[in-house]
């Protein structure tokens, strides 16, 4: 946190230092290699389905050939797939989870840990943690910038595709951008299992002394998995502490996250009035289809259901496979179910918010989850970022947090990845090219997006008891 003077539990970490650090004497990154990580951070997933070690250029799965040539640039150079290479993240033989008070440790997050001893002896193993923090997103709405937040406080250690990160990289520090490595997309394609993600998630995981695990809490970010249909039941039927992680949700005025999330996607060619009307006809098809699934389940003896989300999981989940992966009107096909970047141009849909609220509360517990928005955030980022930390089980500001408001002020003025102009197509040469003003957004096309999302802003404001914008 930019103060290594100052005790904290990371004290007990001297041989760990960030696991994705580069050694002084390690290849730095040539100019081909920075183009290769923009095309990687525009394709989102492109480290986390490339496996193995001299044969990573080779073993891209789903990668499109721009994007697998990215990563030959990058094992060029030594960045790629370190993580597949090291000693650390050699498949390990776990010992059982750390439900065991043989391995208790006494720390202040003890309680709270479910934890795999990885390797090692008594007195010095090491174990890898289900998170107990998820950040989800949504995209567009300044998620990346809340991530940063939670990693530069000295209890809090991130969950990568490198195994882990223990502080804000000065890299990412000073650029204000953020690190293709931080968001582990495990749950959110819709081709993978319960295997696939119980594999990433090991994967991924830091590994930290077991003596230590229960001085941290350990965050897992994705900014898409808020608003991906399948996510909260895999989470549920992957993590067996998923319904005692703590779950955060920014959200953002919806015609803003709409006009954002178009405008960062450049290669979404449509105009910005075609994929407006396209949006708002694949949400209502969605829900014709929600409610005769529902008319149904009533007259099979369920009851006066309102919504899907009051069903039990099974039905909840097998009305989403039905009604959003089953139909093609229903969501945004412009990337295919079967590629990793499904689900990418759907401006409209990741902004009808109140629908997605209600499945998490429904399958993690509404007191797991909070959600707040940009614009709660902007007005007041020091008291927001205090009942953040107090909902997550740390202190803001003491002696296990900053030490002062004004060291809490200056980390949360830093902002990361902002704006449409962190679009990571700008900076590769064969970009698609800028679009003209006769596709941008106009005042009318605003007025209906508006329009369109009144009712469901009005009916998030009353799930979450008060008005967000």
């Amino acid at each position: 946190n930019g103060n290594p003077s100052r005790p904290g539990p990371r004290a007990h970490l001297p041989a760990l230092a960030t696991p994705n650090s580069m050694s002084p004497l390690a290849p730095r990154p040539r100019p081909a290699t920075l183009a290769a990580l923009a095309l990687l951070s525009a394709h989102r997933s492109g480290l986390a389905t490339c496996h193995g070690d001299a044969r990573v250029a080779l073993q891209c799965d789903g990668l499109e050939d721009g994007a697998a040539a990215a990563v030959a640039l990058l094992q060029r150079d030594g960045l790629a797939s370190r993580a597949a290479r090291s000693p650390r993240h050699a498949a390990p033989q776990r010992k059982g989870l750390r439900d065991d008070a043989a391995v208790a440790a006494g720390g202040p997050f003890d309680d709270r840990k479910r934890c795999h001893v990885v390797d090692g002896g008594a007195s010095n193993s090491t174990s890898q943690c289900y998170p107990d923090l998820m950040l989800l997103g949504n995209s567009k709405c300044g998620s990346t910038s809340i991530a940063a937040y939670f990693l530069a406080h000295p209890q809090v250690v991130l969950q990568t595709w490198d195994g882990g990160e223990f502080t804000v990289p000065d890299n990412v520090a000073k650029a204000g951008g953020k690190s293709i490595l931080w968001e582990t997309n495990i749950f959110d394609d819709h081709t993978r299992n319960k295997a696939d993600a119980e594999a990433m998630t090991w994967r991924t995981a830091p590994r930290i002394p077991t003596a230590a695990v229960g001085d941290y809490l350990q965050l897992a970010y994705r900014a898409n998995y808020f608003a991906h249909p399948d996510v909260p039941f895999r989470v549920l039927e992957t993590y067996p502490n998923a319904k005692s992680i703590k779950y955060f949700v920014i959200l953002r005025e919806p015609v803003a996250r709409s006009i954002s999330s178009w405008k960062f996607h450049e290669l979404d060619r449509r105009s910005f009035r075609k994929a407006i009307d396209d949006g708002i006809l694949q949400h209502r098809a969605l829900h014709t289809c929600y409610n005769e699934s529902l008319a149904e389940a009533r007259s099979s003896g369920t009851g006066s259901v309102r919504h899907v989300e009051d069903l039990p999981v099974d039905a909840q989940r097998a009305i989403v496979d039905k009604c959003f992966w089953g139909r093609a009107d229903t969501h945004d096909t412009t990337w295919p179910d079967s590629n990793y970047l499904q689900l990418m141009y759907g401006h409209v849909e990741k902004s009808v918010y109140v629908d997605y609220v209600r499945r998490w509360h429904s399958l993690v517990g509404k007191e797991n989850l909070l959600v707040f928005s940009l614009e709660e955030w902007t007005k007041d980022p020091s008291g927001m970022y205090k009942r953040l930390a107090a909902f997550a089980g740390f202190e803001a500001i003491g002696a296990h947090g900053f030490k002062d408001e004004a060291e809490l002020s200056e980390v949360l003025a830093r902002e990361y990845n902002e704006g449409e102009d962190a679009s990571p197509y700008a900076s590769v040469r064969w970009a698609a090219p800028k679009r003209g003003p006769e596709v941008m957004p106009t005042q009318e096309d605003q007025a209906k997006l508006a329009e369109f999302f009144r009712p469901h802003d009005e009916e998030l404001f009353k799930l979450v008891g008060r008005r967000m914008w």
